[in-house]
């Protein structure tokens, strides 16, 4: 920490409290460092152009957009309605560990946009028990950089 402020990495502004982060000299962390990009990202004219060979369904939607309540998939969700002009159906998929900030959000986005949402549930039950079990498994040997939270 420099003079009380918390140093975040430059690319993908993760605090550096995060465990094993390492920024390197220039503030960037390990994760950004390691990160192999694949794809370029596409223009906003191949988007466009892709967007529009999309059809309707009777419902008047042209796709699907997940969404988790986090910010990154609210701000996919609002990008696809009011920069691309798509009328989305939204997936949520609640498995467990859905907070309810995360909840909360989904209702706000989904509502303010006027969106169906197609909710999807696993057993929850099941789901937490197991991820109690994987943190009571990882207890007896713990290691920071990974935490089983799969259910």
């Amino acid at each position: 920490m420099d003079s009380g402020t918390h140093r975040r990495c430059t690319k993908c502004v993760l605090p550096g409290t995060v465990p094993f982060l390492e920024l390197d000299e220039s503030g960037v962390c390990r994760h950004c460092r390691a990160l192999v990009v694949i794809q370029e990202q596409p223009s906003r004219e191949r988007l466009e152009r892709l967007v529009s060979s999309l059809k309707r369904n009777d419902r008047g939607e042209d796709c699907i957009v997940t969404l988790s309540g986090g910010r990154d998939s609210s701000y996919v969700l609002h990008y696809a309605v009011k920069e691309l002009g798509l009328r989305p159906a939204v997936m949520t998929y609640d498995w467990g560990m859905l907070t309810p900030t995360g909840a909360d959000n989904q209702r706000k986005m989904i509502a303010s946009l006027g969106l169906r949402e197609i909710p999807v549930a696993d057993n929850v039950d099941l789901k937490r028990r197991n991820i109690r079990r994987n943190i009571l498994a990882w207890l007896h040997r713990p290691a920071l950089g990974i935490v089983p939270l799969s259910g």
